[in-house]
């Protein structure tokens, strides 16, 4: 193959999208992105009912998962090797992952769900070899038995190369993970099992190269961030290879053998987002300055029931605010997998295809998506339209073109003009979207400046919802965003819009009652984090005399 010119960071960006699909919830549940069907595309083994799904199986998800993100990398020109590589650290981290299957052999995995699954064996579009091939030719790093050593600086490593895509990245944001990746590098690289041209010595080596790579693209955007440098690799001679990493063994060895084998289950490993388990992540495309990932940020979505949860309805909010949005260069960015978005961008199109062709008309359609998903959590329509319309505010205010723009306007030449919104809500036969914001109209007449200072907090706010539910979720971490948000909430509590029964008022005390019920669900993790005041609206009174 001829040398490789691929985006490092485009191949982390699309392992990270990829262990977003599925993962297992906080509770043991199976829990999928329905967004993201492609996931079932190879379950279609002879083990499954034939309709092409995974029948709620981990194990054949992870199957079906090595062979989509072998068929996505290949296409950034990655050499077979590198490709083998990221597939079986990605695979180990996954089975990880889920506490069920920390024991799982790779080699038996592979018995299971690789030898037995057809599309391993279908032929590469681009020449006569097969995925089975590929794997077959790197089956000595399924024979590391410390493989799940390596599981948390490849889960930093995501987390990192997922955070440094956002638009309003900060050096800050996990700030201590790079420490974090060279103080596991160093046990690593001190392990007796790390020996000349052996496998372990192979993924290390790796690692350790892609650390480089993105120390290199932090420093390039600041100077000042903290990226401790990593010690040359180390291995031993591999005069004693033999006696120590013996590929003979390979079949007999699993994960989490010993002590040693399942030291690796930390928090990092299953708070790293997912997936950022997008964008992603997916990528994923955040819109404010300290908006990250995460299991990773993950972009996920739940199997729902019909009660509202203030919890579910945050994080709708979140997945639907990843399908789009601006990188750092300005650049729309869609996230392709989201397709659901694009079919309300019809009245703008003459070819049919229902794309969007810019960042307002995706900003309109995801307006009526987010309406028509919220509606499931049975809102009543005012509360409906409030969320509806802080998240418009919030989004066109996360792209340059789109700050200051009053949402007047936004109305007028973005939602009365796309036909969708005139169509009759399935479950009521006389309401329309277009009915229910119309009701809500006064809050886009708000002062472009007034409902703007909602912005921050409202994103605080679908962010802590969403990163509740990480597996071994680390109050600490997520703390700061607590914080925030109560500072904010005391510079608008203090504000001179703060007038009793105002429009300002009214949505401070939902995003107040929001941030209380977000205070006892994390205290019911033992997190205590910080309370607000309450609220201290002027009288009319008080207010026309200052």
């Amino acid at each position: 193959m001829a040398k490789s010119n691929y985006s490092i960071k485009d191949v982390y960006n699309e392992i990270f999208k990829i262990n977003n699909y599925f993962y297992k919830g906080e509770k043991g549940q199976l829990i999928l992105d329905e967004q993201h069907g492609s996931i079932h595309k190879y379950c279609n083994d002879g083990n499954t009912t034939g309709n092409g799904k995974c029948d709620n199986d981990y194990l054949k998800m992870a199957s079906s998962g090595v062979i989509h993100l072998l068929t996505n990398l290949k296409k950034y020109g990655l050499e077979n090797d590198k490709l083998a590589e990221y597939a079986i650290l990605w695979l180990s981290y996954k089975l990880n992952e889920n506490q069920k299957y920390i024991n799982t052999k790779l080699n038996d995995f592979y018995n299971s769900y690789i030898d037995t699954n057809e599309f391993y064996n279908n032929n590469i579009k681009d020449n006569d070899l097969t995925y089975k091939k590929i794997i077959d030719n790197n089956r000595d790093l399924m024979d590391i038995k410390e493989i799940s050593k390596f599981n948390d600086p490849f889960g930093i490593l995501l987390t990192l190369y997922y955070v440094i895509n956002q638009k309003y990245w900060k050096c800050t944001t996990y700030s201590d993970y790079p420490q974090k990746f060279v103080n596991q590098f160093n046990v690593l690289n001190n392990d007796p099992k790390n020996i000349e041209k052996s496998s372990y010595n192979k993924l290390l080596s790796r690692l350790s190269d892609d650390y480089k790579n993105l120390k290199k693209i932090y420093h390039d955007k600041v100077k000042s961030c903290d990226f401790p440098d990593l010690p040359p690799l180390s291995p031993q001679k591999s005069s004693v290879e033999k006696s120590v990493d013996s590929p003979g063994k390979g079949v007999e060895q699993t994960l989490g053998e010993s002590p040693e084998g399942t030291s690796s289950s930390s928090s990092i490993l299953n708070t790293v987002i997912p997936g950022l388990s997008a964008f992603f992540a997916i990528p994923v495309f955040l819109g404010v300055a300290y908006k990250v990932n995460n299991k990773e940020l993950k972009t996920i979505i739940l199997y729902k029931t019909s009660n509202p949860n203030i919890k579910d309805l945050y994080k709708e909010i979140f997945t639907i605010d990843n399908y789009f949005g601006e990188d750092n260069t300005g650049q729309l960015k869609v996230n392709t997998q989201h397709t659901s978005i694009d079919k309300y961008c019809h009245s703008w199109r003459n070819s049919g295809k229902g794309n969007c062709d810019c960042y307002f008309q995706l900003a309109s359609c995801g307006f009526i998506y987010l309406l028509e998903n919220l509606k499931k959590y049975g809102l009543d329509d005012d509360k409906l339209a409030e969320y509806a319309i802080l998240w418009l505010s919030y989004k066109l205010n996360t792209a340059p073109d789109g700050c200051g723009m009053n949402l007047v306007n936004f109305y007028t030449e973005y939602i009365e003009k796309n036909n969708y919104y005139n169509e009759k809500i399935k479950d009521n036969g006389s309401t329309t979207y277009k009915g229910i914001i119309d009701k809500k109209k006064d809050l886009m007449n708000m002062n472009n400046n007034e409902i703007s200072k909602f912005n921050d907090m409202f994103y605080t706010l679908f962010f802590s919802y969403f990163v509740i539910d990480y597996n071994n979720f680390e109050c600490a971490s997520y703390l700061k965003f607590a914080n925030q948000f109560v500072k904010y909430f005391q510079e608008l509590n203090n504000d001179s819009n703060n007038i009793k029964d105002s429009l300002f008022n009214q949505i401070l005390s939902t995003l107040s009652n929001d941030y209380n019920n977000l205070k006892n669900i994390y205290e019911n993790k033992s997190c205590e984090i910080s309370p607000i005041p309450k609220l201290n609206p002027k009288s009319p009174v008080e207010n026309s005399g200052q």
